[in-house]
């Protein structure tokens, strides 16, 4: 499309510079976004001759789902499409796993002539992040999320294990190789790095060629030239190896990739997924960065499959861009083709003070929603079998949420006065609950949390509310 600004590391923007005017451009990326995407929302309208669209769902990297650090990203998306008039009913977001499992179901439902149902771990590699994730295909095409791992990219702590790390990984080579004088970052480094990675598509059958007949050779293949890269106007060129790549690989992507895949392996007990059995088990590589063949090489030793043999567990749909799988899986969901169940993504619960053995006051914490629960099943709050009984006006109630974060502890704002229903130092037999609920706006998981006590049903304390005085959300 014409007359569209562009930026590097747009997803990036799109968070925490969303509103600003970046140097060198006239627009926020905010408003590059929604220029875009309601261009392309108007020409599909024309070319359909309708005047709005039933359902539309985006998708975007599991990390935008499941990470509260992404929610003002998620927000700003949603802005968006409300400033389109799309509401919440006609418009969500997904993640990019699920739109790739949906596509791989309705796939293999064409080919086989009936429905998929077992287990799918999707590993999602693009540009940007990688994301592992496990789900379940159920009897009427319905997908249920069971875990994910932890997402990685060049945007958080983890910087660098993706495509585009692994490409400027090769250009930075090249430069200490060659003593090319260029430095990561400017102008000539980019536009190399970018005809590398325009190289890394267009030859992708050739480079998948000659990598496995280099990984076959253990490395010791003469002449295992790739391409020629110009790196300047004078036309000098560099040769891309075999060797170059694998080094490249190994250094910055296979140490994350094999840590996620182990990460995944873990839930397979928790959830009985049988990883050998063909018929109820399948791994789908989408995502731009898993068309790179040393991706899929190590993704299938992983799963102690060697590339070249019959696997029936690595059938993969039959599209030659790996990419589309996800849009052509969100398609899919839009048209309630699928339906997908979230689970819930963290343990929420309270903490209670109490001495230990040794007669020192500790924290116990005590879990009353548990993760991997359907979200549709905690939309009514759920409460702790445990009575608690309070004699105590001041202090704060702490609640803990654990998630692919780890554990994280908040103290309410509010006192135990004005939290526990009529307390009283002197009513000793007066027992109290704590309970949860989850609901769900846009796939994002917001809980209450609620205290009742013998006569009163439970008076529910908006997270909406904790967040504005902790900053705690999910």
């Amino acid at each position: 499309m014409k007359n569209f600004e562009a930026y590097e590391h747009f997803k990036l923007l799109l968070g925490k510079n969303a509103d600003k005017v970046i140097e060198g451009k006239t627009k926020t990326p905010t408003q590059v976004t929604h220029d875009f995407i309601k261009k392309l929302l108007d020409e599909y309208k024309t070319s359909q001759n309708i005047d709005k669209l039933d359902g539309i769902v985006m998708t975007v990297p599991d990390t935008w789902v499941r990470e509260e650090s992404n929610r003002t990203a998620r927000e700003n998306i949603e802005g968006i499409f409300k400033k389109l008039g799309y509401n919440d009913s006609e418009f969500r977001l997904e993640s990019e796993p699920v739109g790739a499992a949906t596509y791989f179901c309705w796939s293999f439902e064409q080919k086989q002539g009936k429905e998929y149902t077992g287990y799918i771990t999707v590993v999602d590699y693009g540009g940007g992040t990688l994301d592992v994730t496990l789900c379940e295909a159920m009897n009427g095409r319905r997908i249920k999320i069971l875990e994910s791992s932890c997402g990685y990219g060049e945007y958080n702590e983890t910087n660098g294990c993706a495509g585009v790390a692994f490409d400027e990984a090769v250009i930075e080579k090249f430069i200490r190789d060659k003593n090319l004088p260029f430095k990561k970052g400017d102008s000539k480094f980019i536009k190399l790095r970018n005809r590398f990675e325009d190289m890394k598509i267009t030859e992708c059958e050739k480079i998948t060629k000659d990598l496995k007949d280099y990984y076959d050779a253990s490395g010791n293949v003469e002449g295992e030239q790739l391409f020629s890269l110009e790196y300047n106007d004078e036309g000098d060129t560099l040769d891309v190896c075999c060797e170059d790549l694998d080094q490249c690989f190994n250094k910055v992507n296979a140490p994350m990739l094999k840590k996620s895949l182990e990460q995944i392996k873990q839930y397979f007990l928790v959830h009985k997924v049988d990883s050998k059995a063909p018929e109820h088990f399948k791994v789908l590589l989408v995502g731009g960065f898993s068309n790179f063949y040393a991706v899929e090489k190590e993704v299938m030793e992983s799963f102690d499959a060697k590339s070249g043999d019959i696997d029936k567990r690595f059938e993969q749909p039959e599209i030659r861009n790996r990419t589309l799988a996800i849009s052509k899986g969100a398609a899919l969901i839009a048209a309630g083709e699928f339906s997908i169940e979230h689970t819930c993504t963290n343990t929420y619960g309270y903490v209670r003070y109490g001495a230990n053995e040794s007669d020192e006051l500790v924290p116990f914490y005590i879990p009353v929603i548990e993760r991997g629960i359907e979200i549709r099943k905690l939309n009514s709050p759920k409460f702790a079998d445990a009575k608690e009984y309070v004699r105590q006006k001041e202090g704060k109630l702490s609640i803990f949420m654990d998630g692919d974060a780890g554990r994280r502890k908040y103290a309410l704002p509010k006192s135990i006065k004005e939290l526990f229903p009529d307390v009283d130092d002197n009513d000793r037999d007066k027992w109290y609950q704590i309970g949860f609920s989850v609901n769900t706006v846009n796939n994002r998981q917001i809980p209450t949390v609620y205290i009742k006590d013998e006569h009163s049903p439970g008076k529910p304390i908006s997270w909406n509310e904790l967040i504005e005085i902790t900053g705690i959300s999910q």
